[in-house]
């Protein structure tokens, strides 16, 4: 030693509880006036190796920044003194059954087994911790793979936490989740942890923050997230959008506090949308989206918040399409019409194919429940093959029936069907005490045409189907209002055999309410049939029809009793309440005949004849 440096080895063996043998190197220096014995002044580099300590027995006679309460295993650390202060400090670890309490708010940290390098720095504006090839197992048997990660806080003496920056080669969320309650992240973090019930892999991380972690007031970050799951929440107002999550995502970002962009990616992966859709989860074979937000400061209030999904493509087993959609907070405060929420909304979706007995599921809640179930209950069967969604207002008015003016509110859905299956006046399944109901009236099949929902009606426009036998062309028709009293309307043209249409106005309500008149009616040759249907769908006992069956040389017998009337020509209209010939004639016994008449309020029959 000389008068102002110093080397220092000190090999031992302690007592059994302390552990094995060590040994301690160091080579310091001290400041020229200050007195060799006094090592709180000393600077320097010091070496120790111990191939087991008893940790509990070491912290007695070193500071640590936390709470080391046990632990055994084999340490060696390189260490930096400066002026008596620890300014840096590297130690290989190898460690076993170690307790720790990392702040005094949080619950004890017991890890089972721990091996890697941790470098600490630190000086008067904070600190810095650096892991290599670092991997643990908890006492609970929660596994973190081997990785690297760097840690650097600012923090001067006294006072909190100002900033930092993270790097990791790689983060276990759902292991960082269940260790939330034994790490110092901030109450606010912590639940929102227990919230989320992350799980996934972020690799590439690097993040920087000014402030408090839980509240920054500035960050950058980026990385990748591989495996992503985040649990949703429904919201606390009844009836409002709750918080999304998500399932087997891989999630590509950059952000930071104005607003940042992501690729987001699902194979065999979910949404969940609580609140919009019921069941909220919605499965994908594949999804891909790119996604951009920005995040605009508001004095006095909470900042204005801008998703833009800029491209989103899906394929599930129910539809596949593509999708692009701005979302912005609204102007005021809390859940309301005007307030920050639901916010507002401007979607536009292309439909390639889709399942159309699956439409009814993609429905928003929003809309009301009565038009959710009687799309599903109508559309039995059949392809979408292509249509467009068009979505654009404030959500608080959703489905914008009415909206507060004209023209400020949008939501239609236009579809192209093919072969669809369309109970236009579905059964109902029993439900509330009350037993199933089964309509008494044919569902279209091999229906095409389009079809439109808009805000909260629904029209069929230039479809074509089968119905009862025969084939109807130029359909047309819907529901205006489907939320309050619905109506439907319908309206065709048929051809076909005139045997299967008289069937069909027999078979169908028409012919109760006609006391089945025409149920023994007969007839040969082919005709065409105008029909029109008015169908209080909540009062089917109100409902109405007018129809004309239009014969061209049929052969024709009414009654079993009635004379056979060949090649009849004439109209045959009817309506809920008879039927009536007009302008008919034909060969009768051998002779031209000329007559009209019809059904009477009595469920007679009476005809004028001459000829």
């Amino acid at each position: 030693n000389g008068v102002r440096q110093h080397a220092v080895r000190l090999d031992a063996t302690p007592d059994a509880a302390w552990g094995e043998r060590f040994s301690l190197r160091g080579r310091f220096v001290q400041p020229l006036l200050a007195r060799p014995s006094d090592w709180r002044r000393w600077s320097g580099n010091m070496y120790a190796e111990l191939p087991r300590a008893n940790l509990r027995e070491l912290r007695r006679h070193v500071n640590l920044p936390f709470d080391l309460r046990e632990g055994d295993g084999a340490l060696r650390a390189w260490v930096e003194i400066d002026d008596g202060e620890l300014r840096s400090a590297a130690a290989d670890v190898a460690l076993r059954a170690v307790e720790m309490r990392l702040a005094p708010q949080v619950e004890p940290l017991v890890v089972e087994q721990v091996q890697g390098r941790v470098v600490l720095q630190r000086d008067a504006r904070g600190g810095r911790v650096e892991v290599q090839r670092l991997g643990f197992v908890t006492g609970d048997g929660l596994r973190w793979p081997e990785g690297d990660l760097s840690l650097r806080w600012l923090q001067r003496d006294g006072q909190g936490l100002e900033g930092g920056e993270i790097v990791a080669q790689q983060l276990d969320l759902a292991l960082i989740a269940q260790v939330a309650s034994r790490v110092p992240l901030g109450e606010p973090l912590r639940k929102l942890l227990d919230e989320l019930q992350p799980q996934g892999l972020v690799t590439g991380l690097h993040a920087q923050w000014e402030g408090a972690l839980d509240a920054p007031r500035r960050y950058q970050a980026r990385g990748l997230i591989s495996g992503l799951t985040l649990a949703g929440k429904a919201a606390p107002e009844p009836g409002a959008p709750g918080r999304p999550g998500l399932r087997n995502a891989t999630l590509k970002l950059t952000a930071t506090e104005n607003g940042g962009e992501a690729q987001l990616a699902l194979d065999a992966g979910s949404i969940e949308l609580p609140g919009v859709l019921e069941p909220a989860q919605v499965g994908f074979d594949r999804l891909d989206a790119s996604l951009a937000w920005k995040i605009e400061p508001r004095p006095g209030a909470a900042p204005t918040v801008r998703l833009q999904v800029k491209e989103a493509r899906f394929r599930n087993a129910d539809a596949q399409g593509e999708v692009r959609a701005t979302w912005s907070s609204g102007a005021g405060d809390g859940f309301a019409r005007g307030g920050r929420y639901p916010g507002v909304l401007e979607l536009n979706a292309k439909i390639g194919r889709a399942q159309a007995d699956r439409v009814a599921r993609y429905l928003p809640l929003g809309i009301p429940e009565a038009t959710r179930s009687y799309v599903a209950r109508a559309v039995q069967g059949g392809m979408l093959a292509g249509g467009t969604i068009r979505l654009r207002g404030n959500l608080w008015d959703f489905p914008f029936r009415q909206a507060p003016r004209a023209g400020e509110g949008e939501f239609r859905i236009e579809a192209r069907v093919e072969d669809l299956v369309f109970g236009y006046v579905p059964s109902m399944p029993a439900h509330d005490g009350e037993a199933a109901w089964v309509s008494p009236w044919p569902a279209m099949t091999r229906l095409s045409g389009e079809l439109v929902i808009d805000r909260g009606s629904l029209e069929i426009r230039q479809a074509r189907a089968m119905l009862g036998g025969i084939q109807w062309e130029g359909l047309a028709g819907g529901i205006a209002t489907l939320a309050v009293e619905p109506v439907l309307r319908l309206s065709g043209t048929g051809r076909g055999a005139v045997g299967d249409m008289l069937r069909f106005v027999d078979t169908t309500p028409v012919g109760r309410w006609t006391d089945h008149v025409l149920a023994a009616a007969v007839a040969e040759g082919q005709g065409e049939m105008q029909l029109a249907l008015n169908l209080p769908l909540e009062d089917l006992d109100r409902s109405s029809v007018r129809g004309s069956l239009l014969l061209a040389g049929n052969d024709i017998r009414l009654t079993p009793a009635a004379p056979r009337l060949e090649a009849a020509r004439g109209r045959l209209d009817f309506t809920e309440q008879g039927y009536t010939l007009v302008g008919a004639s034909a060969r009768v016994l051998g002779g031209d005949v000329a007559f009209e008449g019809g059904s009477r309020p009595d469920g007679s029959l009476r005809f004028s004849a001459s000829g």
